[in-house]
This record gives C-alpha cells, sequence and structure tokens, in this order.
C-alpha cells in the first residue's frame, strides 16, 4: 500500500496536467518481494483513472531477461501500439521516431516498465539513454514516454552513462524484504481464498513462514505451500500435516 502510494503521486501530473511531464522511476528489491505485482497492478490503476479523465495512457511490461536486446524491446513497444506492425526492416533510431510518431498521432502516453533490467544495461544501454531523451530535441512538444525501471540490484545503474544515471537516479521507490509478520499475513491471507477451511493450521503457516522469512523470497512459501496440498490432495488428506 505504502508502494503503490509512493507511484500514485510521482505519476499523478500524468493525469492532473497530461503530457506536460515524462517520469522515470527506479524499483530496486530483491527476489520474491512484490515488485512486479505492484507495478503491473499500479499500471492497471493509473490506466481505468487517465481514462475516467479522458487521457489515454498505454502499459506496456517488458521483461528484459526475454528481450534481451534494444531492438527486440523496440518490436514489442511498437507492436503494442500498433499490432501489424512488421517484425523486420527497421534500424533502432527509425523505431523510435516510429514510435513517436504513432504517440502523437494517436494522443497516448506511454507507460514503460522494464521489469530486469539490468539484462538491458548489460546489453550497452543505449535504449535507456533514448528513451529517457525522446523528446529532448524538440521544444513545447508533449511529453509521451514514462519509464519505470525494476531491478534487483540498484548498483547496475552504475554501468550506464553518467547522464542516463542521473536521470533514473532521481525518483527511487524501494521494496524491501517483507517482515516476519507480512510474510505471515501473506501466506495466511492466500490460503484463506485458495484452499478448504483449516487446511493447514496457524502452527504449520508459522513454520513456514520462518523457512520463508529467512529466504526473503515469498514465491518460495508459496510454492511450499502449493506443493503441500498437491501431496495432501494426492493422499487423500483434508489437513495438511
Amino acid at each position: 500500500e505504502k508502494e503503490l502510494y509512493l507511484l500514485s503521486q510521482l505519476f499523478l501530473i500524468l493525469i492532473s496536467n497530461p503530457y506536460t511531464s515524462g517520469k522515470k522511476i527506479k524499483i530496486p528489491g530483491k527476489t520474491g518481494v512484490g515488485k512486479t505485482a505492484t507495478v503491473k497492478y499500479f499500471g492497471k490503476m493509473i490506466v481505468e483513472a487517465a481514462l475516467k479523465r479522458h487521457v489515454f495512457i498505454k502499459y506496456i511490461h517488458i521483461n528484459c531477461r526475454k528481450e534481451r536486446t534494444s531492438y527486440k524491446v523496440l518490436i514489442k513497444i511498437i507492436r503494442t501500439i500498433n499490432t501489424n506492425f512488421p517484425k523486420r526492416g527497421y534500424s533502432p533510431q527509425e523505431l523510435l521516431e516510429i514510435i513517436l510518431e504513432h504517440l502523437n498521432n494517436q494522443e497516448l502516453h506511454l507507460l514503460i516498465v522494464l521489469d530486469e533490467l539490468s539484462y538491458l544495461i548489460n546489453d550497452g544501454g543505449d535504449l535507456i539513454y533514448s528513451l529517457t531523451r525522446l523528446n529532448d530535441d524538440s521544444i513545447n512538444l508533449k511529453q509521451r514516454v514514462s519509464i519505470i525501471g525494476i531491478v534487483r540490484d540498484i548498483t547496475c545503474l552504475s554501468k550506464l552513462d553518467a547522464s542516463t544515471m542521473s536521470t533514473l537516479q532521481r525518483n527511487i521507490i524501494e521494496f524491501k524484504n517483507y517482515s516476519k509478520e507480512e510474510v505471515f499475513d501473506i501466506l495466511k491471507y492466500r490460503s484463506q481464498i485458495s484452499l478448504i477451511e483449516n487446511a493447514i493450521s496457524d502452527d504449520l503457516m508459522d513454520s513456514v513462514t520462518d523457512l520463508v522469512h529467512s529466504k526473503g523470497d515469498i514465491r518460495y512459501g508459496l510454492n511450499l505451500i502449493w506443493r503441500a496440498c498437491k501431496i495432501a490432495e494426492r493422499k487423500h488428506l483434508r489437513q495438511i500435516n
């Protein structure tokens, strides 16, 4: 909730004063602390809120571990706003210009989430620079692009050039590890909506919580309970032992 509030405050200008500003936010945090889930939820929120004010925001979530090159990222972006666009025949710079032209023609603001950003930085980081500077060559043009970069380790920024690093370091929302109480609450909640009543005791949930908290990855706990459920089902048990 705290992180959603911070995101809402930082991106409020996209709705209250549309096309006057493009935001660049970086979100660091270890694996399994809710970065991707929270950002996807926020993306849905801001698109719906903007639509009510007749402001059009397009949310694009890109996993840079899958789309490891600048070209693949750009193709993913452009095919989200133009599904019929061919996959071959353009340079990255031409693709950037085409994207900007589409956004101007369609009166759109693009919220690009670059998840696992470090993989794109390892490719050279030129695309990150280009996206953060997309409108810099023009004066008084509408701002069409905002970026959220999700990383596990904040130190990966040191591989970028000083100008890009400075741009991305202005707004950072750090996702800290869950506390023990938060781990218990999340696992308890997910179990309540997934399992029959009393399928798992609080004592057993405490034991799972201890394991998860030591690793810091909530997905580990969810997977642990899921696997235990499957074993219990095969043994025709009504409670996980």
